[in-house]
């Protein structure tokens, strides 16, 4: 699309797939439940599941997660183990090695994605993938950061044309 000489980006933020078709919000099925580890997502969001593991590049835990009304995050690439995510193309390479992708947990509850982190990284995982840094769960850092002073974030009202929607410029203005 474009609107006069400036190219609009368009963000096709869903599940799909040729077998069971496009994932729908388990809230709204009028709406999606993002993409791509959507499916995931809405079955945490339903408690079908107690929690699930999704891939991120550019938003695919993080999206989903704010999509299904649920909590999940993006680690630190390499942080957990990404081994037998991606199957390799016929020529040996592995596809997405421009930007490295992270696996990571997405619950109900902070306390969720605690247990899930915590059950990932442990010896046991560490020994499965050389490329994953032997550094366990820091339990010391993690109750400093829950006790940590107020955080402070910078929002963009806009990027490239592309505006939020009414409510949410509403809502970003009541927590200003």
């Amino acid at each position: 699309m474009v609107k006069g000489n400036v190219p609009q980006l368009v963000f096709a933020l869903q599940t799909d797939n040729d077998i069971y078709g496009k994932a729908l919000n388990p809230y709204d099925i009028s709406r999606v439940c993002g993409g791509s580890s959507g499916g995931d997502a809405a079955l945490v969001a339903t408690r079908c599941v107690p929690l699930s593991i999704g891939t991120d590049i550019g938003g695919s835990i993080r999206v989903p997660s704010a999509f299904n009304g649920i909590y999940g995050f993006k680690p630190t690439a390499n942080r957990v183990s990404y081994k037998g995510c991606i199957l390799p193309l016929p020529d040996g390479s592995a596809p997405q090695t421009k930007i490295t992708a992270s696996a990571g947990p997405m619950s109900n509850s902070v306390q969720g994605l605690k247990l899930a982190t915590e059950a990932i990284l442990t010896e046991s995982m560490f020994s499965k993938d050389v490329c994953v840094p032997p550094i366990p769960f820091n339990y010391g850092l993690y109750d400093r950061t829950l006790n940590a002073p107020k955080l402070r974030f910078g929002v963009l009202d806009e990027i490239h044309n592309i505006t939020p929607s009414t409510s949410v410029k509403r809502a970003m203005n009541l927590v200003r």
